[in-house]
């Protein structure tokens, strides 16, 4: 995803500029930013977009994967996958900039959206947990216990043919695995039942409003497939 993304990012930038009518600088002609107060704190972005109403703002460009395009909202929104939303709250602390614009190539078509500086919940949420990071991990060169499984994988990356001999504590956890694996496996089948549910009344109908709030899509992509969301 990391190499296609860098591919895709100057004809997604490209297809940006055509759409929105805005000029840009690219990325590739821009230094790396640093935070003039706490240098650690740095940013590489994509670009710049310069706009009439907003003036000079970040611009990101993402080539987003087949099975992630339903984390994406409405076009011209700020509904983009939290880690992105981190990612540009970030960068805009770092450059002192009110705004960005995502500009994304999205399963079969381009879409854009628009995300506003909250300082609050950088300062409150993101700010804390990349200085603990930053000074309590990499300047001591200690690991971060891991968060997923993911991270496991990469601490251990290869397996021998021994086996280890389970605490009280590892067979509590294996209890609780099969038990949450069979709760997991029944609210799918209650999620499922619902969602058919939901979608059959909608029929052709392509949103489920509740008054003047819209609860339910039911939306045709460009390919001429349905996707349903529950807002």
């Amino acid at each position: 995803p990391m190499y296609w993304g860098k591919v895709f990012e100057r004809p997604i930038i490209d297809a940006y500029k055509l759409v929105q009518m805005n000029e840009v600088t690219y990325g590739e002609t821009l230094k790396q930013f640093h935070h003039p107060d706490e240098p650690w704190l740095i940013a590489n972005i994509d670009g710049f977009a310069h706009t009439k109403e907003h003036g000079k703002i970040i611009l990101e460009a993402k080539f987003v994967m087949f099975d992630h395009h339903d984390e994406w909202g409405e076009n011209g929104t700020d509904e983009i996958p939290q880690k992105y939303m981190c990612q540009l709250q970030h960068y805009m602390h770092v450059l002192d900039m009110p705004m960005a614009h995502v500009c994304a190539w999205v399963g079969f078509g381009y879409k854009y959206y628009e995300v506003k500086r909250d300082e609050q919940l950088y300062v409150n949420n993101i700010l804390p947990k990349l200085k603990h990071f930053w000074f309590e991990n990499v300047l001591k060169g200690v690991p971060p216990e891991p968060s997923c499984l993911r991270d496991v994988k990469m601490v251990y990356k290869e397996s021998n043919d021994s086996e280890i001999q389970a605490t009280n504590e590892q067979i509590i956890s294996v209890s609780q695995v099969r038990v949450l694996n069979s709760e997991i496996s029944k609210l799918k089948k209650e999620l499922e039942k619902e969602k058919v549910v939901i979608a059959s009344y909608m029929g052709e109908y392509s949103k489920l409003v509740a008054g003047n709030e819209n609860i339910a899509t039911f939306k045709s992509n460009k390919n001429g497939t349905r996707v349903f969301k529950v807002k």
